[in-house]
């Protein structure tokens, strides 16, 4: 009986003692605090994303940089902090590190390396961590080489040239290892809404304040956008709002002493107190007048009136899901040609047109797992161009025509790790375009409407740890052509080292019969209009691509150092061609564009880059050789196998440093080697090419930023020169008999510029 008083009292003693040891176990289960830090500065970085992996627990970093997770119940967890603009990193949380004033510091991705992309496989990776080559144009290169549209900035790439294809009207074409325009696919935020009309003159229209960076993919990319994609793919990443601010920029240019350029960019972004939901807007109003370089009162560059706007928001119903929405409106007028004080018919040459663009688009995605890959996106895009048009010499009334365009394209995809090792992605997509396109004096009506649709899959699969193999295929059924097309894609990525990697890749490409950018340009020879028709019996073109790379690249916390080499062959099939067709009735000049035989695009480009924290440089060059298998006749009785305009060796460098802490200086520089230029008769006797000069292109500015304290605004005074040598076309063709198309080099002459940004 005795032993049994006892039991009461040890059964307390036994609770006492469970709670004791149960207590260090349920401090371990509260929240967890801390704070996100610019590696360098030291400084907060609002907006930083904290989850906690395999969970659906995270938090955003708020203006100050803190954050906090609740209810996380293990004592040991991991957790990943991400931030446009910086390296992702990964912190492992348990008794040693506490739960309690963590501080975590990111590095900026500039100097790493490391930046994010999303353009070669639809899913967010480290650009060093996809088998295939990811070129990134962004604001800071934006900023040190003066560019202000996208025309102007996406030149600092390897293989990429942008080239003015007429005096009249400034049609300029983005060529990616040589390749025409057309043989591009440029996406808005990886919609494909970019169309033939737009191809005219958008790269011109899209501002850089619109930008948040610009991702390039060489080589053939229907694998996994379709069509046209046979050159590469072109993805411009809209700008999203990270933090609140505002900021308005007003430059003037003087070109060459003559003509001058004036602009208003305006850029305001707001973020609620809780991170969840942003939007940010810009606008640009841009006004130039024409310049005449040879002073024969006709221009070289366009007069061009120029206002644009839009915005990005997004709202966030939880961590792991963005609701995003876009849109956008281009107005953009120019002329070319003399007699700018008349109306386009009363002048000698004139081209005129007036764009008004509308676009956008929401998409919703939604990450289902924080320890795999298990994502989900959906999307819906549109965009309506509309151009009033006039195309005319010998002051013809009869030259003017409307142009209308529209665009809608609607997809998704979903992203699953099948296991640690594999990430299966697939997606379907529906795109609608409807083209009429109508000028009554030359008879030229269009009214083109496609319809294409697509499936694709993929496998981002790493067998053993060093190699990553990237499989995957697409099925396009597209209205202008029969049967549907198969597009195939293999990416191969060694990783010889922490430093050194190894790609190898093979891609397929297509372009359907259809009318493309080029197509709706009408250029002006001897006063007479040049049309270009498409043959009746026109087939798809198709195209296999393949590259090979070796990469190599250095990082420590000072600085930052790489170089690529890259071998890279496309051979086009029944390659779309252009042949003299003779005239019309009304004594228009006219090309057909019929398919040809085949073509081979090859050669290799080197990519060189440092950075430290002060200084950056990068530059690149390309060595290659375009031909046709068959000569192509280019004029009446003459024949070449090159492809015309393409200069076997060019290149670019871009630099700058930040010599004081409100002072900062960049050059930078663009090579365009000699080349073959088709000349027509008009202004000369007869047709002939022309071997065009080398040209150099040197530019250099100057940054100072003032911080006027306390509350006030940051100011910041830039002056910048272009083409500080001023090597520009010497030769062009004068009066009404010129040929506008015959225009090659550097796409302005020495150009003075002034800007004044204020920031808050």
């Amino acid at each position: 009986m005795d032993d049994l008083r006892h039991i009461p009292t040890c059964i307390l003693k036994l609770v006492v003692l469970g709670l004791l040891l149960a207590m260090p176990l349920s401090a371990e289960q509260g929240p967890v605090n801390g704070t996100v830090v610019d590696f360098l500065t030291g400084e907060p970085l609002p907006g930083a994303n904290v989850v906690v992996l395999g969970t659906g627990i995270g938090s955003v970093a708020d203006s100050e940089g803190h954050f906090i997770l609740k209810q996380v119940v293990s004592d040991e967890f991991t957790i990943r902090v991400s931030m446009v603009g910086y390296g992702q990193t990964e912190v492992q949380v348990g008794h040693e590190t506490g739960r309690n004033g963590l501080v975590i510091k990111l590095t900026e991705s500039d100097l790493r390396g490391k930046d994010m992309v999303i353009t070669a496989t639809r899913t967010k990776k480290h650009k060093r961590d996809v088998p295939v080559i990811v070129n990134i144009v962004d604001d800071k290169l934006f900023a040190d080489t003066q560019s202000e549209t996208l025309a102007d900035g996406i030149v600092f790439q390897p293989g990429l040239r942008v080239e003015n294809n007429c005096q009249n009207c400034g049609f300029t074409q983005l060529r990616i290892n040589g390749l025409e325009g057309g043989y591009s696919q440029i996406l808005i935020d990886g919609r494909p809404i970019f169309s033939a009309l737009n191809g005219v003159y958008g790269l011109e229209q899209i501002p850089t304040s619109m930008v948040e960076q610009i991702e390039v993919v060489r080589g053939g990319g229907s694998a996994l956008y379709g069509g046209n994609a046979i050159a590469g793919t072109v993805n411009v990443i809209t700008r999203e709002a990270i933090k609140t601010g505002f900021d308005v920029t007003a430059s003037k240019s003087f070109l060459n002493g003559g003509a001058d350029d004036h602009k208003v960019s305006v850029s305001t972004t707001y973020v609620s107190d809780d991170l969840r939901a942003g939007v940010s807007l810009f606008g640009l109003a841009r006004s130039r007048s024409p310049y005449d370089h040879d002073h024969d009162d006709f221009s070289e560059i366009v007069k061009l009136q120029n206002a644009s706007f839009g915005l990005r928001s997004h709202l966030r119903p939880s961590l792991l899901s963005k609701l995003t929405f876009e849109f956008h409106s281009l107005n953009e007028d120019r002329r070319g040609g003399n007699r700018f004080e008349f109306k386009p018919h009363e002048a000698d040459i004139a081209e005129w047109l007036e764009h008004t663009v509308i676009g956008g688009s929401v998409a919703y995605e939604n990450v289902l797992a924080t320890d795999e890959l298990n994502e989900v996106e959906f999307y819906l895009s549109a965009q309506r161009t509309s151009r009033d048009s006039y195309y005319g010499a010998g002051r013809d009334p009869n030259a003017y025509g409307e142009s209308l365009d529209r665009t809608i394209a609607a997809g998704g995809h979903y992203s699953r790790s099948a296991s640690s090792t594999n990430d299966l992605t697939f997606g379907a997509d529906l795109k609608y375009n409807r083209l009429e396109d109508e000028i009554v004096g030359y008879q030229r009506f269009t009214d083109q409407s496609i319809t294409t649709v697509g499936a694709y899959a993929q496998t981002d699969w790493k067998p053993v740890e060093l190699v990553n193999l990237l499989l995957g295929a697409r099925l396009d059924k597209h209205s202008f052509v029969d049967n549907p097309i198969v597009s195939p894609r293999a990416n191969l990525l060694l990783r010889l080292n922490g430093e050194s990697q190894i790609r190898l890749s093979g891609s397929t490409g297509y372009r359907a019969p259809q009318t493309f950018d080029e197509d709706l340009h009408i250029e002006s020879v001897s006063g007479e209009a040049l049309l270009i028709e498409l043959a009746p019996d026109l087939g798809t073109e198709r195209s296999w691509s393949s590259s090979g790379s070796y990469d190599h690249s250095y990082s420590n916390p000072d600085y930052y150092w790489g170089f690529t080499l890259e071998g890279f062959y496309t051979k086009v099939t029944d390659a779309f061609i252009l042949e003299d067709n003779g005239e019309d009735t009304a004594g228009n000049f006219l090309l057909l564009k019929k398919n040809g035989g085949s073509a081979v695009v090859k050669g290799a480009t080197l990519d060189l880059r440092a950075s430290t924290w002060k200084t950056s440089f990068q530059a690149g060059l390309t060595l290659q050789s375009s031909r046709y298998d068959d000569p192509v006749e280019w004029a009446d009785g003459l024949f070449s196998d090159l492809m015309l305009r393409t200069p076997g060796l060019y290149g670019y460098y871009a630099a700058s440093w930040q010599f004081a802490s409100f002072a900062s200086a960049a050059v930078s520089g663009i090579y365009t080697g000699p080349m073959d230029v088709p000349h027509l008769a008009g202004y000369i006797a007869e047709d002939r090419l022309e071997r065009s000069d080398a040209f150099w292109e040197a530019n250099a500015s100057f940054d100072l930023d003032l911080g006027l304290g306390g509350q006030l605004p940051e100011l910041e005074i830039k002056v910048g020169i272009k083409n500080i040598f001023n090597g520009y076309q010497s030769d062009f063709d004068q009066g009404i008999d010129r040929d506008a198309g015959y225009i090659y080099g550097p796409r302005q002459p020495r150009t003075i510029t002034a800007s004044m940004k204020v920031a808050y």
